[in-house]
């Protein structure tokens, strides 16, 4: 038999087509309508015809349909005879007779995908469970194949699909049904019962990977890694691994576990990716290098989903002064059309003293990452002040936009004359509270940025002569600083803000400090010891009284306090102190000697 009656045929058929997708009425008429007094033809045709009903909804065409097959019912089989009794219920709204002739046409063996998505998506709107099984039902009973995670994830609602997986997997379980199960009761928040679900699932398809995959997931999740190591296999592990990694409580535990899952995966881009990204945010800057410099060589091309970490991961990189591999070169190079990387590319050049100040004409800096937008606003006023149209009415409208503490956290980065400038304009405005004063200082602290801290602090006390926790860091940093040329002025400082707050072991420990530095180390150990019963698990003051007790000739007493220095140290991010990490390590190597009784 020919595909078409005939070649005129056709071409109206083609024709007729056209003029349905157009939704055009009278093209229609014309071109369609004369298909349907050839009884063969029509038939011939009649199910494209349909399915292009269901498609454009056209109600004229549904009318003709219908005229057809009033006067030819007997020649058409199902499950066309249920698609179109289907056709004319949804037109006259009446959903059950709908629903009821749909499902006679799944049983039947329909393949037409529109009707299909009008049945589900009428039982999902219903929010009937029953339909929705029923329809599963018929399609396997007309041997159609569903895309069952169309309908559980995205097409029906989470506690809609739960109810509908309830049934199923008591009646005809699969892992990918109890999958979806899963997944419905955690969106819910019933991780309990998740977890009940998945064990039942993982009892009853023990090969399934993704079932085990998500249980390990859900357990890591509750805080139970010990149960979750009894599912652990080889392809589980990394699962396990990226779900502690996104759950660990302390920088500690996330450094720990990301250098042991790069032992077992090494070069994976995902276990890569999270610890750029935990790096980067938290500022643990060797750490981001190596895990950056791998990750970005595992990169082929840039997903939109990379873009903004590896911005954040290459800024970060280019303040530090740490040049870039040429993989990294070459992402930039070829990305500058993404807006956080032509920043990027902007800093880069200016720290390479060739900045092309064009760039920031063509940066929205809302457009850009919240991290990453004080970046511009910063690099806009060192070109004002390199073009000395800098002054106070401009960085007003940039604190606005940016505020204090990111502006001068990313000044430190791009240029020290800004900084400075920046700081002295700050602290000359007119400050209602000490408060104000500490929104300055805190960015120079975390950074961290002695010299801007000094700075900082001599205007706050020039400001707020009285705040003991200004006269204590002042004197503690001139002890820091200057050395032995300050010693009597910080001490000075720090009995202040003793007299001012006597109970402020941060204070004694300043003080003891700035004794030791004397050679003074029985006042020393006094003041260092009441700083301890105060503060016992500082990492600074646990270092000072173990160099303390170190000098003074006591080198297991020292390490004990060296080593609580040490494991202090390791579950924070940035260094209290510049280089007090080395600092101790170097002081434990001087302490090693047998301690054995």
């Amino acid at each position: 038999m020919p595909l078409f009656p005939s070649p005129d045929w056709a071409a109206a058929f083609l024709a007729c087509q056209v003029a349905l997708r157009e939704e055009d009425l009278r093209k229609v008429e014309v071109l369609c309508f004369p298909l349907f007094e050839e009884k063969e033809a029509f038939l011939y045709s009649l199910e494209g015809l349909v399915r292009l009903a269901y498609e454009t909804g056209n109600r004229t065409l549904i009318s003709e349909l219908e005229k057809f097959y009033d006067r030819q019912r007997e020649a058409v089989k199902p499950p066309l005879s249920y698609e179109l009794k289907a056709l004319f219920a949804l037109r006259e709204g009446d959903l059950e007779g709908f629903f009821d002739a749909g499902v006679e046409a799944l049983r039947s063996g329909s393949s037409n995908a529109y009707l299909l998505g009008k049945l589900f998506a009428a039982a999902a709107v219903a929010g009937e469970a029953d339909k929705i099984l029923a329809l599963i039902k018929a399609s396997a009973e007309g041997g159609i194949e569903l895309n069952e995670e169309f309908i559980f994830e995205e097409l029906l609602k989470p506690p809609l699909a739960a109810a509908v997986l309830k049934k199923l997997v008591a009646e005809s379980p699969t892992p990918r049904r109890y999958l979806f199960y899963a997944k419905a009761l955690l969106e819910l928040g019933k991780v309990a019962e998740a977890e009940r679900v998945l064990k039942r699932a993982v009892e009853e398809f023990p090969r399934s990977s993704e079932l085990k995959n998500l249980l390990v997931r859900v357990l890591v999740e509750e805080d139970k890694l010990s149960e979750a190591k009894k599912y652990l296999s080889p392809e589980t592990e990394r699962t396990y691994y990226l779900a502690v990694l996104e759950n660990a409580e302390d920088f500690a535990a996330f450094k720990r576990t990301f250098e042991e899952a790069l032992s077992k995966f090494p070069d994976d881009p995902e276990i890569l990716r999270r610890g750029v990204a935990v790096f980067t945010v938290l500022g643990a800057d060797d750490e981001m290098v190596k895990a950056g410099e791998a990750w970005t060589e595992t990169l082929e091309g840039l997903p939109d989903g990379e873009v903004n970490l590896l911005a954040a991961y290459l800024v970060r990189k280019i303040c530090l002064g740490k040049p870039l591999t040429p993989k990294e070169k070459k992402l930039l190079e070829e990305n500058l059309d993404r807006q956080p990387l032509r920043l990027a590319a902007l800093l880069k050049g200016f720290k390479e003293g060739k900045p092309d100040w064009r760039i920031l004409n063509t940066v929205d800096p809302r457009e850009l990452p919240l991290y990453l937008q004080p970046l511009y606003g910063v690099l806009e006023l060192e070109r004002l002040r390199e073009e000395g149209e800098l002054d106070e009415a401009v960085l007003d409208d940039a604190d606005e936009f940016y505020g204090v503490q990111r502006l001068l956290f990313w000044s430190a980065c791009v240029d020290q004359r800004l900084k400075e400038w920046l700081i002295e304009t700050f602290l000359s405005r007119p400050l209602k509270s000490p408060a104000e004063c500490a929104a300055v200082l805190k960015p120079l602290f975390l950074l961290p940025d002695p010299e801007g801290a000094e700075l900082a602090l001599r205007l706050c006390l020039e400001r707020f002569p009285t705040v003991p926790e200004f006269l204590n860091s002042y004197g503690y940093l001139l002890a820091e600083l200057y050395g032995p040329r300050l010693l009597d002025e910080a001490e000075k400082l720090v009995k202040k803000a003793l007299e001012l707050d006597p109970d402020s072991p941060y204070a004694a420990d300043s003080l003891g400090w700035i004794y030791f530095k004397k050679g003074d180390y029985e006042r020393a150990k006094l003041w260092l010891e009441r700083a301890l019963e105060k503060l016992p698990d500082d990492p600074v003051v646990n270092a000072h009284y173990g160099e303390l007790l170190l000098k003074m000739g006591r080198p297991c007493e020292a390490k004990e306090y060296l080593l609580k220095a040490r494991e202090e140290l390791s579950l924070r991010v940035r260094e209290p102190e510049v280089g007090i990490r080395e600092r101790v390590e170097k002081l434990l190597e001087e302490a090693r000697v047998d301690c054995r009784p």
